[in-house]
């Protein structure tokens, strides 16, 4: 569901704020 498609952006923006 979106859950899993928000967790994603979530671990993007993550991993570019590093």
């Amino acid at each position: 569901g979106w859950s899993l498609l928000i967790g994603v952006v979530v671990i993007m923006e993550i991993t570019r704020g590093n």
